[in-house]
């Protein structure tokens, strides 16, 4: 601009050339992805990590690569295949910020394990020529052995890297090399493990509360080591529902539809209760996911949908349909609960561990008055746990608890009885068990828009998590705060005559 000011004031005929930015990098596919091949996949997520790498430091993208994306991930029908691509992804990532796969696949990589694995054996040579008969059998036999097991070494270590994605890559680029390496890729099911353990974490907030702490929590809390135990005590894993998988696709893709259309994405689930507003005024339960923090309304949400799954278990006929819903609404609940005492850094900002703390305070001294005993020398089984939880079906809760008891107790413990009697008071189970499946995934994916990248990359050496792979797949989607290029670099040629 300066340089333009200075032509123009001598006097000079001033013409601007505008350059075109570089092209963002294309993914060429043909038509509907309905069977897509691993090679397949593995082109796209190496092609889309280009792409998205950025991301992990916090970094913008443009629209053309939104678009390039999008192209992409609309034209795979197959959820399955989806989250396959997601994976490979993120392997990516982990090999570019913990591994030095980055380095050992170059050409300077490669000819380092190949000296060194080389001089080995030449160490090994010499010593095998050598004179041995002033040393015992034990020592030759241990001097044998070191660099036999480093050769050893050498040789399975370039066996993982001939089946690691990055070689995988170079060998779809050459078809006829790929062809001679098909024995060896054999292997790949027994050395390789799998990238992701498709498992989900939960987290179980009903035995926190009911569970008397051990004899020698003492000593823990002694060794300060007690909000450890805490923490891993009452967690568990399962295997991922299949069902769960296509809900958040299909949930993804409705709100990049609701993106294009300029909707506020931002939400918790008061665009669930919007669109239910005919079984309940969205009005009547709104407060509870937009007027209250984040680790809040998880709190309370958590609760109510315990509550509500207890009062559907009294039904006697329940359709697989409505059981499906409500177990996915659980396991979705206690992930969300995993997350809040685990991993709070992925979430936003909260006190959540402080509400957490006094929320099961609340719920013991309730119970204690209602004549339930804590024994801490036997262990509560599940029958009586849910006997005591249904106690809390009753509460009336006609005052706003924040009047009767004040601020200072952070304790959700009655918001969750309002909010669990209103969801019970819907009279078709089947609707409503859709209604709060759909509360749960707009909270997940809010959690995934909100975190940032580099925690997500930070969160990859523990092995990742599913609100990782959501993350992922809203940033394929498009459905990210980090585009924000619309044109690129400006570029142009200042012309005078």
């Amino acid at each position: 601009m300066h340089e333009y000011c200075l032509k123009h004031s001598e006097g000079y005929m001033l013409e601007t050339l505008e350059m075109p930015d570089a092209a963002a990098i294309e993914i060429h596919t043909s038509g509907s992805l309905d069977n897509v091949t691993s090679d397949d996949k593995m082109k796209h997520a190496h092609a889309l990590f280009q792409l998205f790498k950025r991301l992990l430091a916090d970094l913008i993208l443009s629209n053309q690569e939104r678009e390039t994306s999008q192209s992409l991930f609309l034209k795979m029908k197959n959820y399955t295949d989806v989250f396959d691509v997601i994976a490979i992804e993120l392997g990516f990532m982990y090999d570019l910020l913990y591994t030095k796969a980055t380095i050992i696949t170059t050409v300077g990589g490669f000819a380092c394990r190949v000296f060194t694995t080389l001089f080995t054996c030449v160490v090994l040579g010499f010593f095998y020529f050598a004179e041995k008969q002033n040393y015992q059998k034990v020592d030759i036999y241990i001097t044998y052995s070191l660099p036999g097991i480093a050769i050893g070494l050498e040789l399975y270590a370039a066996l993982v890297l001939v089946l690691s994605d990055q070689a995988r890559i170079w060998f779809i680029e050459h078809k006829k090399i790929d062809v001679s390496l098909k024995p060896i890729q054999l292997l790949e099911p027994v050395i390789k493990p799998s990238r992701w353990s498709n498992r989900i974490a939960q987290y179980s907030f009903t035995r926190h509360c009911f569970e008397e702490r051990p004899g020698y929590y003492k000593v823990l809390k002694f060794l300060h080591m007690h909000k450890l135990w805490e923490k891993h005590q009452y967690n568990s894993s399962i295997q991922l529902p299949e069902k769960l998988q296509e809900k958040i696709f299909e949930h993804v893709k409705s709100k990049l539809k609701e993106f294009e259309e300029k909707e506020d994405l931002n939400t918790r689930g008061s665009r669930v209760l919007k669109k239910n507003n005919e079984l309940i005024p969205s009005s009547v339960l709104e407060w509870s996911v937009n007027d209250v923090e984040f680790d809040q309304s998880i709190l309370i949400w958590y609760i109510a949908t315990e509550l509500c799954c207890l009062d559907s278990n009294n039904g006697e006929n329940i359709s697989d349909d409505i059981k499906k819903n409500c177990d996915m609404s659980r396991v979705l609940s206690n992930y969300m609960m995993y997350l809040l005492v685990m991993f709070p850094f992925l979430l936003p900002v909260g006190i959540g561990l402080i509400r957490l703390r006094d929320t099961r305070a609340e719920t013991r001294q309730f119970l204690k008055e209602r004549g339930f005993i804590f024994d801490k020398k036997k262990k509560i089984d599940d029958k009586k746990r849910d006997e005591a939880w249904k106690m809390l079906l009753g509460v009336k809760t006609h005052v706003k608890p924040i009047k009767v008891k004040g601020d200072r107790c952070k304790s959700v413990l009655f918001d969750a009885c309002s909010v669990a009697s209103v969801i019970n008071g819907i009279s078709d189970p089947k609707l409503k068990w859709e209604m709060v499946g759909d509360v749960w995934l707009e909270m997940l994916t809010y959690a995934a828009s909100e975190g940032r990248g580099s925690e997500h990359g930070s969160h990859l050496r523990r092995g990742g998590e599913l609100l990782t792979h959501v993350w992922l797949l809203m940033a394929n989607f498009g459905i990210s705060e980090q585009f924000q290029i619309s044109k690129g670099h400006a570029r142009a040629y200042l012309i005078a005559k």
